[in-house]
């Protein structure tokens, strides 16, 4: 079977001074299989994603998040469909 998808991103960096701010913007989608996966299983992925990254001299916080749409055909599970979001939150600090 054909795979069909792709994905669209939108980006935006602020910098003033020593902080750097980036709001971000992601939509996906994918049609497919993946055939070295057993049994060959059949996807069908739409998935969305907003965020953003602040950086303060050598600190950064990051907010992310993801909202999922998933089904995953299989010959042991012909239906598995999958919805869900979650939020990610990330403190960093380098050196």
């Amino acid at each position: 079977k054909k795979l069909k998808g792709g994905y669209a991103q939108v980006m935006y960096k602020y910098t003033k001074d020593n902080f750097t701010l980036i709001p971000f913007f992601k939509v996906q989608h994918y049609e497919g299989g993946k055939k070295f996966e057993t049994d060959a299983r059949a996807y069908n992925v739409k998935q969305a994603e907003i965020g953003i990254e602040w950086q303060f001299a050598k600190f950064e916080l990051v907010a992310h998040y993801n909202i999922e749409n998933r089904n995953y055909i299989d010959a042991l599970k012909p239906i598995n469909h999958q919805t869900g979001s979650r939020l990610r939150l990330q403190a960093q600090f380098n050196y």
